[in-house]
């Protein structure tokens, strides 16, 4: 891989990876404040966190072909990041490991990979037709 694709495709994913650590280890009451009392905060962020990490994830695995594969690690990727950040969870003030937390990051997921999906097949779609 050249440098220049890491720089293009893996790079945004490590700083979006460590943005998501630093926001998983920061304690519970910051968290708190942030969110502000609006219901559903925390699902919404969860789910947005990890629509993006899945669409970053899988358009760098996607590159230089498609396939069943790709989309299986980059979910299953997206999968451990999450367990392992809601049990890092686990020993921050304030913060604990929550299944239904799990959940909305894992469907956050799914739709980034979806999305990424759908764009690689309209772009296929209209190389075909033009």
């Amino acid at each position: 891989m050249s440098g220049k694709k890491f720089v293009v495709y893996w790079l945004p994913v490590a700083v979006w990876a460590l943005v998501m650590l630093f926001v998983s280890v920061s304690r519970g009451d910051a968290v708190a404040a942030v969110s502000g009392g609006i219901p559903f905060a925390s699902a919404i962020a969860h789910f947005g966190e990890f629509l993006v990490l899945g669409f970053l994830v899988n358009r760098a695995l996607a590159q230089g072909g498609n396939s069943g594969k790709k989309i299986f690690f980059s979910s299953a990727l997206c999968f451990v990041y999450s367990a392992l950040t809601e049990i890092l969870q686990l020993y921050v003030p304030g913060r604990f490991f929550a299944y239904e937390d799990i959940l909305m990051n894992n469907v956050g997921a799914l739709v980034g990979v979806s999305a990424i999906q759908a764009q690689l097949y309209m772009d296929r779609l209209q190389s075909i037709t033009s």
